[in-house]
């Protein structure tokens, strides 16, 4: 065999691998376990007609100021397509691809992305939604959601590189780190390389600006919160997860010295309840204590460190050093554990 024809094969070979990992399946189908809880949250969720509206908006507002009890409303839906898509997978009850085929066509039909993070963040369920059962929607809904995570990625993609500013806290805490799960997740499931590339220079661009030498987020510094700790390294533990799928090692990408496994090794000790901490006492940030004093929960009082068990339930499936963590916290809830197992 000459040197030529073996550096052809070789080629090949790369091509092939190359492919393979653009083309994996973000979701997995649901355990059998998971089946009745999902049948339950669709009973409990789910509304006679899809709840799509041109724009949704609670970022920032109370319940009950603007729109915000009207969106948490309609957000529903994008849990019950998620759901509903993990059903089919499970059971294939045409009922249940009936309701996510509807969903998914009513909101990209309705919607028009704000490229708010914050309000579109839930959005992460119908992109995996629709990973999900692309391959068994009618042609016209596949392509109308197709086309609607497209303009969402891109948009997204396109904001990040013109508009970024690094004086801007929105644009390198836990707004930005929404932003790029997104646009990690649109990219993966379009199987789009090019944009996957952005993506990634996106996270990586992230991991400068936002951990800080010591694993510590900006976020602590800001709102003096376990909660926006969790709430800043679970979408980017998110997107490292869908790296995964693709070959890519993101848990431990570095950074000017600093990576997610840096951040996760700080919070550690308060996710084992070696540390505790008393949430927002000295936040910057106004709105916290706005949403104290209404009474919503969450933003007074000790952290309860089971709120981690999303992120350490993804993170020991990209490092086992998390295992013994995430055992502690307990079973996940959330919709990445039926995504991605663990």
């Amino acid at each position: 065999m000459t040197s030529r024809y073996r550096s052809v094969l070789f080629s090949l070979f790369l091509v092939t691998l190359s492919t393979s990992a653009s083309a994996a399946a973000l979701c997995q189908a649901p355990p059998p376990s998971a089946l009745k809880g999902l049948n339950a949250a669709i009973k409990k969720d789910a509304a006679a007609q899809s709840r799509a509206m041109p724009i949704v908006h609670a970022e920032g507002t109370l319940p009950h100021q603007g729109i915000y009890d009207q969106s948490r409303e309609a957000q529903k839906d994008w849990v019950v397509v998620f759901n509903a898509a993990m059903l089919w997978r499970g059971e294939h009850k045409p009922e249940d691809l009936t309701l996510a085929s509807r969903l998914l066509a009513d909101w990209a039909k309705v919607y028009r992305p704000s490229f708010n993070p914050i309000d579109e963040t839930g959005l992460d369920r119908y992109i995996a939604a629709f990973d999900l059962i692309r391959d068994d929607l009618d042609p016209q809904v596949r392509k109308s959601a197709g086309d609607f995570i497209q303009a969402l990625t891109t948009g997204y993609l396109q904001r990040m590189e013109r508009d970024f500013r690094a004086d801007k806290g929105t644009w390198v805490n836990n707004w930005n780190s929404h932003r790029v799960k997104l646009v990690t997740m649109g990219a993966a499931v379009l199987q789009d390389g090019h944009l996957w590339d952005r993506a990634r220079q996106q996270f990586i661009a992230q991991l400068g600006h936002n951990i800080q030498k010591d694993g510590s987020v900006m976020d602590f510094h800001e709102r003096d919160a376990l909660h926006y700790v969790v709430y800043d390294l679970e979408p980017l533990t998110t997107a490292a997860m869908v790296a995964k799928g693709r070959g890519e090692d993101w848990l431990h990408l570095n950074k000017q010295g600093v990576s997610i496994a840096h951040a996760l090794d700080w919070l550690v000790p308060y996710a084992t309840g070696q540390q505790a901490h008393e949430e927002f006492v000295n936040s910057k940030v106004k709105f916290d204590a706005a949403r104290r004093n209404a009474g919503m929960s969450g933003f007074g009082g000790p952290w309860d460190r089971k709120g981690a068990a999303a992120l350490f339930g993804m993170a020991a499936q990209l490092d086992p050093r998390y295992r013994p963590v995430a055992d502690s916290l307990g079973p996940s809830k959330g919709w990445t554990s039926l995504c991605f197992g663990g």
